[in-house]
């Protein structure tokens, strides 16, 4: 999917799940990964606080869970 359709497909969600189904065919379109230039257009940007609200963009850190079951790594 071409960089410009990808990004005015985000800037059309409304909620959400709009953005990670979204977010979901462009990653499909790359062959299941996020683009290239997804941090710097969609992150740094202010594209995804723009459409998420402010923070959106922001890792979050939890304390008090299994880094390894989060993660999906076997002990």
């Amino acid at each position: 999917m071409e960089k410009k359709k990808a990004v005015e497909l985000l800037k059309s969600c409304n909620t959400s799940a709009e953005w990670n189904v979204a977010a979901d065919k462009i990653k499909d379109a790359n062959g299941g990964d996020y683009p290239d230039w997804w941090f710097s257009e969609v992150v740094q940007s202010g594209l995804m606080d723009d459409v998420l609200g402010e923070g959106a963009s922001t890792l979050k850190f939890v304390s008090g869970i299994d880094l390894d079951k989060f993660f999906g790594f076997q002990k």
